[in-house]
């Protein structure tokens, strides 16, 4: 077996050309592994960037314990000659800025980008003011208004907030030496939309819309209204893996 990309021979190993297979990514240019199950909100965003998005192939992880470790992308795409790169995304949940960097350490082989999420989530992205002030056609200001409403009815959040920390903390922390989980709750304003998952956070924004008067439907369907756009970060990412230009004008 022979893999041809844009009519040059890739590989012509059969376990490799196999793998490609069984991943849906014979004709791709990079694995996008997720670390969540529900691929919607990552597929909405990717629809922006019909040129991208046509080249990645989106594999789900089930959670991010399940994210390949730099150890298996480095003999998928070095040892087993996949010449295609990968894309790593987690959710940032509550990490520090400098924990975000530490995380992103943890993969140093040539062809691997991670990515973390702006907000805790990828959900969290369709919960900002721009994007509720251009979806609803209301000031900032007001939707910031919603916000802090809606996460004030999301139940057991000091809870969340402390069990992605733990789980920060192991991954992260191994020798010990992690921020204090109370002192960064306290510090973020208590329960707050800096405090909360965006998951939830989307689920409450649903019932403050529709107490407005506003089409909560379309946050359920993760609309991108016309001229925004959702996760910039993401594209830029995208972009240096695929080596193309990541202009706001860019398909």
């Amino acid at each position: 077996l022979v893999w041809m990309n844009q009519g040059s021979v890739q590989t012509d190993d059969d376990n490799a050309i196999r793998r490609l297979l069984g991943w849906g990514g014979l004709d791709k240019s990079a694995f996008f592994f997720i670390e969540d199950e529900d691929d919607k909100p990552i597929r909405a965003i990717l629809r922006q960037w019909p040129a991208l998005a046509a080249r990645i192939a989106v594999c789900r992880c089930f959670g991010v314990d399940n994210l390949p470790q730099d150890k298996l992308l480095a003999g998928m795409l070095v040892d087993g000659e996949l010449k295609v790169k990968a894309i790593i995304h987690r959710d940032r949940d509550f990490m520090t800025e400098p924990e975000m960097q530490k995380w992103g350490d943890l993969y140093k082989t040539d062809g691997v980008h991670p990515w973390i999420t702006t907000p805790s989530d990828v959900e969290g992205y369709f919960c900002e003011p721009p994007y509720l002030s251009a979806l609803y056609k209301i000031t900032e200001a007001e939707a910031e208004d919603w916000r802090l409403e809606a996460s004030q009815q999301v139940g057991k959040a000091h809870e969340s907030f402390f069990e992605k920390r733990k789980t920060l903390v192991r991954i992260l922390w191994p020798n010990g030496g992690s921020p204090d989980a109370e002192e960064l709750w306290t510090s973020a304003g208590g329960k707050s939309p800096a405090t909360v998952k965006g998951k939830k956070l989307l689920a409450s924004l649903k019932n403050i819309v529709k107490a407005k008067g506003k089409n909560e439907k379309l946050l359920d369907l993760f609309t991108v209204p016309p001229g925004f756009v959702v996760a910039p970060d993401l594209k830029n990412v995208l972009a240096a893996a695929l080596s193309v230009s990541a202009r706001v004008d860019t398909n």
